[in-house]
């Protein structure tokens, strides 16, 4: 296990696991064009955004793999959050484990075309029944 630190100068990867403990390796950042992301001020403002109800998301299947891969390593659920100010998924497993899922940009094919998706399974799906009862149970 690593932490990976970065200011605007150096990027210092630290050891974490007890194999060399402390031990850290420290290189200079390269050039960008735009400033470098500040993650954990991103990953902070996320979590303590009001939470909010979304309607669609599109998400690449291999970066959403990769946070099962953390409910994996912690053994422990993963939670998708929404919040209000932020497009992508905040996720959490358990406590040792909090990232960002950005979401994909869906262009206006893609996004007719997913329309035409969902209005197609209306039509293949069963209408639900619903009464007091067994509303719980689809709920479920």
């Amino acid at each position: 296990q690593v932490r990976i630190e970065a200011d605007d100068e150096f990027v210092t990867l630290v050891d974490c696991a007890g194999f060399v403990d402390g031990r850290s390796y420290k290189i200079p950042r390269l050039p960008t064009d735009e400033q470098f992301l500040d993650i954990p001020k991103m990953i902070s403002r996320s979590h303590f955004s009001a939470p909010v109800l979304i309607e669609e998301l599109a998400v690449d299947g291999p970066r959403f793999a990769r946070f099962a891969v953390a409910a994996s390593a912690y053994l422990k659920p993963l939670l998708l959050e929404s919040h209000t100010g932020f497009r992508s998924l905040l996720i959490r497993a358990g406590e040792s484990f909090l990232g960002l899922l950005m979401p994909l940009n869906i262009g206006e094919e893609d996004a007719a075309r997913n329309k035409e998706w969902s209005v197609a399974w209306s039509s293949r799906l069963p209408e639900p029944a619903y009464s007091s009862n067994n509303h719980d149970e689809a709920a479920s």
